[in-house]
């Protein structure tokens, strides 16, 4: 979803806009596995049924993505 969010930020040199396509979760209902599933590019099988574990990046930067777990 971060990489989404930078992709969409308005550059200096008038490059067109990235969006984040599709619909967020419906949060009545979520997902069973990653509430961005449906909107990642980079989505994998295990992110359809399992919710990733955290990882701590840094003292103040922690993520939760089976891409972090894969090593990307």
């Amino acid at each position: 979803y971060t990489l989404g969010l930078m992709e969409s930020i308005p550059k200096h040199d008038k490059q067109r806009l990235v969006p984040i396509y599709g619909t967020p979760p419906d949060l009545l209902a979520p997902p069973k596995g990653c509430p961005f599933v449906q909107r990642c590019k980079e989505r994998m099988d295990i992110c359809e049924t399992a919710f990733p574990e955290e990882s701590k990046l840094s003292e103040c930067h922690e993520v939760c993505c089976w891409l972090q777990k894969e090593g990307r």
